[in-house]
């Protein structure tokens, strides 16, 4: 039979004190594994040689992490891709990508002039400083992640 000791009394004080602290630090600045898991996605979606179509011109890489459309959920986002622009075709450009991955995450394509947005799509975010979002020769092309929040604020919309 284990004793109530000094010693067992302070490891339990030391160990609420590092969960409180830790605690503190997730809600300030998020649940770590959350960064690395887009770190991730990033430089896969960088170093993937994705064959996108001679007819389309880079306009923007962007990330994202943080919470679906839909508030309440308790789901995280992470997405990553590029703003492109292209004269080709809306089929066109769908078949360009079609079937092509990143990791085991299928590329997504969303044309910027549709009226209903993907459910993980960050568009909202990631259209700051385009001055032609809203045309139909304007795409992302992305792949996007969604997982538990694990207490990660940023990702309660």
């Amino acid at each position: 039979m284990k004793y109530f000791t000094i010693k067992n009394f302070l490891l339990i004080i030391v160990i609420l004190i590092t969960l409180l602290i830790g605690s503190f630090f997730a809600m300030a600045y998020g649940v770590p594994i959350h960064d690395l898991r887009l770190w991730i996605l990033e430089q896969r979606f960088t170093h993937t040689n994705i064959n996108h179509p001679s007819e389309s011109v880079f306009l923007a890489r962007r990330s994202f992490l943080g919470g679906p459309s839909e508030h309440g959920s308790a789901e995280c986002v992470y997405a990553t891709g590029e703003i492109r622009s292209t004269i080709l075709s809306k089929d066109d450009v769908l078949n360009a990508y079609k079937g092509k991955k990143i990791g085991r995450f299928p590329l997504k394509v969303y044309f910027t002039d549709e009226s209903e947005l993907p459910y993980e799509v960050p568009f909202g975010e990631w259209q700051n400083g385009l001055d032609n979002i809203g045309t139909s020769s304007v795409y992302i092309v992305y792949a996007s992640v969604i997982t538990f929040f694990l207490g990660d604020l940023r990702c309660d919309d």
